[in-house]
């Protein structure tokens, strides 16, 4: 039988200077925020336009309503004319003549 020498190596621990031991324990750095940031940005800036959208249309319906307002006053003031007219000529009407 043929033997094999087994031979154990002895690791020896390697003794770490200063820097090495930051660097062992360092935390994890996370990846590039500025992408995120940007991202942000461009959401917030994309919303302001869109409610400045929205304000505009609010602004438009408050003018339509104040517009129909003012015009079904006008048209009711034509009426009641009318209504005053109609009642003179009823008047005149029913007089003996």
């Amino acid at each position: 039988m043929i033997s094999k020498k087994v031979t154990k190596t002895k690791r020896v621990k390697k003794k770490l200077n200063q820097y090495e031991r930051f660097v062992k324990d360092e935390p994890e750095f996370p990846d590039y925020t500025c992408p995120h940031i940007d991202t942000i940005i461009d959401w917030m800036y994309k919303s302001n336009e869109e409610l400045e959208k929205l304000r505009t249309m609010n602004a438009k319906l408050r003018d339509s309503a104040e517009y129909w307002k003012s015009s079904c006053e006008e048209m009711q003031e034509i009426i009641d004319g009318y209504a005053e007219k109609i009642a003179e000529i009823k008047i005149i009407t029913n007089r003996d003549i």
